[in-house]
């Protein structure tokens, strides 16, 4: 997922099904093994860190600035899931439901409360179509206007994990948290969302303004020889 979840790493794995009937909330388990996920950005966002310190760039900075090609990645990358068939949700009759051979055999062997001649939620495209929204939110009325320091990235973390949270519900391949009823993606995502608001309140409360970056930043090395 995220910045943080969608690029998680398994440690164990487990394919679950989850549907809905009458009588409640029914989850089919395809293995007894219980799955959580690492997030693999923590290495990045260190290895960013320690490159900013190095260069002497501001790192609240130029995280606010990378950032937020992140959900545009996010929504191409998605699309991946098309090809593969793969990351779809529960059966639905709404006219943009997606269904192939792969997906109903899926479903027969793992979903047996779904009619696998269904189609299903294309997940994968409700998140591609959320993810780009919230890339041009960041590029068009937060970056440009953001005032104090890892706003844009806070914004992100919000956004990213509100939308998370409500397509993981659909999905009928989510891990969960040992033998509990809990989705390691939507528990990380409500994580990300209080994280967010959290430090966007610190931020305005303790007036970490913006910082500018040097007007040398991106000047080389032989450039900065040759003006001494």
């Amino acid at each position: 997922m995220t910045f943080f979840s969608s690029h998680f790493r398994r440690l164990s794995s487990a394919r679950d099904c989850i549907t809905y009937s009458a009588s409640g909330h029914t989850i089919h388990r395809t293995s007894d093994a219980s799955s959580i996920r690492v997030p693999e950005a923590l290495p990045y966002t260190a290895v960013t860190y320690i490159m900013c310190r190095i260069r002497k760039l501001p790192f609240s900075t130029v995280l606010d600035y990378c950032i937020v090609y992140i959900p545009l990645g996010q929504a191409i990358g998605r699309w991946g899931n098309f090809f593969n068939q793969e990351a779809f949700g529960t059966t639905t009759t709404l006219p943009w439901g997606m269904t192939s051979t792969k997906i109903s055999s899926y479903l027969a062997a793992n979903c047996p409360d779904l009619d696998p001649s269904m189609p299903v939620h294309p997940t994968f495209l409700y998140e591609s179509l959320c993810t780009i929204t919230i890339f041009l939110l960041l590029v068009i009325l937060v970056r440009p206007n953001s005032t104090h320091r890892f706003e844009t990235t806070s914004v992100y973390m919000v956004l990213y994990g509100v939308a998370r949270f409500f397509i993981e519900s659909l999905r009928t391949d989510s891990l969960y948290l040992g033998s509990s009823n809990i989705r390691a993606s939507q528990l990380l995502s409500l994580i990300l969302v209080f994280a967010g608001l959290i430090i966007i309140l610190v931020s305005h409360l303790k007036d970490w303004e913006r910082l500018e970056l040097p007007e040398n930043a991106f000047v080389k090395r032989e450039e900065k020889s040759s003006k001494k």
